[in-house]
């Protein structure tokens, strides 16, 4: 669980990151003083591994929404 106290959009929201057997997220559940529900469950699917070898995810599925991340990079 990572919580975020200062800073930004995000102060005072929690994440609870989801790991599959490998360690990877597979899933996070979100409090957010944005959404009324605590607990929201969201996905991390479609895993790209980019030029610099990170993986990162392509899309969430939250409730009823597909989300797509567009054309996800990374670099150092």
């Amino acid at each position: 669980m990572v919580t975020y106290t200062s800073g930004g959009n995000t102060s005072g929201d929690s994440y609870l990151w989801l790991l599959d057997e490998s360690g990877l997220p597979y899933a996070f559940k979100i409090w957010a003083s944005v959404i009324p529900i605590g607990g929201v469950k969201a996905t991390w699917d479609s895993w790209k591994s980019t030029e610099s070898g990170v993986l990162l995810p392509t899309q969430h599925k939250l409730l009823f929404l597909n989300i797509s991340m567009g054309e996800v990079k990374a670099w150092n």
